[in-house]
C-alpha cells in the first residue's frame, strides 16, 4: 500500500509537472542546503502530535491529517471546508509565497501523500514538495532532529479550492451519465 501510494503520487506529481515550480520529490541533501531559504515550511505529517513532539527537523510544523481531511459518517479523507483549512493554514505561517515540504514520520506515506494532494487541491499548487524518505532519510543522514518547537507567526493564506478533489456526489454524477469510468487500484 505504502509503494502504491508513493507511486499513485508520483503519477500525479508528473501529470501536474506543466504547473509545478518546485520539483514534486525532494532528497534530504537538497532540503538541507536550503532550509534557512525563508520560504520554506516544512510540515512533518503525523497522526500523534506526541511523535512530531519527541523529535522533528528543526523549524518543522506539526500538521495532523485530520484538520485537513476530515472523516464523517459519508466517508473518510474528505476534502476540507475552505474557511476551517485557511484558519489552520494560517495558523502554520502559511503565506502564498511560500514552498511547502511535506515530511513522513516511520513512513506513514499514505497520510502525507494525501496531505500533498490537499495542498495542492487549496491552491497551492506547484508550491508542495514530497521529501523523499522523510524524516527517517533524514536522520540516516546523520542530520539534527529536534524537540524544540518553532515559533511562527500567523499567515495570510487564503484556501481556494481547484477541484483536485472531488466527492462522492462528483463521482456518482460522472457515472450516471456514462462519461466517466472508475479504474479501481484495489
Amino acid at each position: 500500500m505504502k509503494r502504491f501510494a508513493l507511486v499513485a503520487l508520483m503519477a500525479i506529481g508528473f501529470s501536474f509537472s506543466q504547473a509545478q515550480q518546485t520539483p514534486v520529490l525532494v532528497d534530504v541533501k537538497w532540503l538541507k542546503e536550503n532550509i534557512s531559504k525563508p520560504n520554506l515550511v516544512i510540515l512533518q505529517v503525523n497522526a500523534l502530535r506526541l511523535d512530531y513532539e519527541k523529535e522533528h527537523i528543526a523549524g518543522a510544523r506539526f500538521l495532523w491529517p485530520g484538520w485537513l481531511a476530515p472523516d464523517s459518517p459519508e466517508g473518510s479523507y474528505n476534502a476540507p471546508d475552505p474557511a476551517k483549512a485557511t484558519e489552520i493554514l494560517q495558523g502554520l505561517a502559511f503565506r502564498p509565497t511560500r514552498t511547502l515540504y511535506c515530511a513522513t514520520f516511520e513512513n506513514e506515506v499514505g497520510p502525507t501523500a494525501r496531505m500533498f494532494l490537499t495542498l495542492e487541491h487549496l491552491g497551492l499548487q506547484g508550491q508542495v514538495s514530497f521529501l523523499n524518505g522523510g524524516l527517517e532519510a533524514w536522520k540516516k543522514e546523520g542530520y539534527p532532529v529536534t524537540k524544540e518547537l518553532p515559533a511562527v507567526k500567523k499567515g495570510n493564506f487564503k484556501a481556494k479550492p481547484t477541484g483536485l478533489l472531488v466527492d462522492r456526489f462528483y463521482v456518482q454524477d460522472k457515472l450516471s451519465t456514462g462519461a466517466s469510468t472508475i479504474v479501481d487500484a484495489a
